[in-house]
C-alpha cells in the first residue's frame, strides 16, 4: 500500500471526518458507476455505494485493509451486490441484460460463478445471434427496431432471440444452483 494512502487510512480509522470525505469524493463516481454496472438500476446502485460508506464509516476502528482502499472498496461492492440479490432473491436485469430470478444460493463463490456461466454463454452465441440478443437486452430494442436497424425482417429478429435464449438456457441445464426465469418482453 503506497504511504500517502496508508496514512490517509490510519488518520480515517482514528475517526478524521476529514479523511472520510476525501475517501468519499474520491471513490462514489467509480463505485457508483461499477454498481450500476452490476445491478443496471441507479437506485439499487446508488444503496449499495452508499451502504458500503455507511458500513465503512461504522466499522473503521475494526477495518483490516490488506491491499488498497480501492480494492477494499471495489470488492465491496461486488460482494454486497451478491448479498443483496442472495438474500432478497430480488428480480434482477443486470446479467448482460437479462431479466433473471436467482435463488438458493449457497455463497458468493457460487453467485460469481453463476454470472460467470450466463456471461460466457452469452459470448458463446453465434455472432449474428449474438448481436440481435445484445441490441434486444442491452440496449432494451424492440424487435423492430432491431430489424430497421440491421435491414432484417422482425420476424428474422424474433428467430434470433428465441435461438440465442434456447441456446442460453441450453448451456445452463447444467448448473443447479441457478433457476432462471427468461422474459420475452
Amino acid at each position: 500500500m503506497k504511504t500517502s494512502e496508508n496514512n490517509l487510512l490510519n488518520v480515517f480509522k482514528n475517526g478524521d471526518r476529514k479523511s472520510f470525505e476525501l475517501i468519499f469524493e474520491r471513490y462514489w463516481d467509480p463505485l457508483f458507476l461499477h454498481a450500476l454496472k452490476k445491478t443496471g438500476h441507479p437506485q439499487e446502485a446508488e444503496d449499495i455505494v452508499q451502504d458500503i460508506f455507511v458500513d465503512l464509516w461504522n466499522n473503521r476502528t475494526r477495518i483490516s485493509i490488506h491491499t488498497n482502499i480501492e480494492s477494499y472498496l471495489f470488492t465491496a461492492v461486488k460482494y454486497k451486490f451478491y448479498k443483496s440479490v442472495r438474500d432478497q432473491k430480488i428480480s434482477i436485469r443486470s446479467i448482460d441484460g437479462l431479466d433473471l430470478q436467482i435463488e438458493n444460493m449457497e455463497g458468493d463463490f457460487e453467485l460469481e460463478e453463476a454470472y460467470e456461466k450466463i456471461y460466457h454463454s452469452i459470448e458463446m452465441l453465434p455472432a449474428k445471434c449474438r448481436e440481435v440478443f445484445k441490441l434486444s437486452r442491452y440496449d432494451r430494442l424492440s424487435s423492430k427496431e432491431i430489424a430497421e436497424k440491421l435491414g432484417l425482417s422482425p420476424q428474422t429478429v424474433n428467430n434470433r432471440i428465441s435461438m440465442s435464449l434456447s441456446i442460453i438456457k441450453d448451456e445452463l441445464k447444467d448448473f443447479p444452483l441457478l433457476v432462471c426465469v427468461f422474459f420475452f418482453s
